[in-house]
């Protein structure tokens, strides 16, 4: 569908980089990342055929300055209101959370990576010394499977000379 642009809020410059006059009376997916072009189409499809309604979407644009943004919003329908006669589509750059999110999830797979790897037993114990994770290293060195340990104490692995220790927990 022929979907132009025939208003443009005053925040949508900082987000696209671009001027109303190079956007005004452009295409709806001009500017959207070719990847996520088709599930936005077809959101967009939906909402014409439904004939009214709203759904959110979150989708890359490309940044007059070349570079990808993510944006999240909502498109509602309201082609048959009279003084409306539209698309509404309300937006707002969620790029720098969603790179914060990239760089964590990014994070947390390599941390994850060297603790599953580790020669090492390495495990998380609440404050009653119950286990709530164990790598593998447990299984190479003491030949139990995590899952076994997971709930259970420190101090139910510790050799039998500890028992001073038992009696302090």
């Amino acid at each position: 569908r022929g979907l132009r642009m025939i208003y443009r809020s005053p925040t949508a410059k900082g987000i696209s980089g671009y001027e109303d006059k190079e956007r005004l009376g452009g295409s709806l997916y001009d500017l959207v990342f070719e990847d996520d072009r088709p599930a936005l189409e077809a959101l967009v499809e939906r909402l014409l055929a439904e004939r009214a309604g709203a759904a959110p979407f979150r989708c890359r644009i490309l940044h007059r300055g070349g570079r990808l943004r993510w944006i999240e919003g909502v498109i509602t329908q309201l082609l048959e209101e009279p003084a409306v006669g539209a698309l509404v589509v309300n937006y707002r750059d969620i790029d720098e959370q969603m790179r914060a999110r990239e760089s964590l999830e990014r994070s947390e797979r390599y941390f994850r990576s060297l603790i599953e790897s580790a020669g090492d037993i390495i495990a998380v114990a609440d404050l009653d010394w119950r286990f709530s994770y164990i790598n593998p290293g447990f299984t190479r060195i003491l030949g139990y499977q995590p899952q076994h340990a997971i709930g259970r104490r420190f101090l139910d692995y510790t050799p039998g000379d500890a028992q001073h220790l038992r009696a302090e927990a």
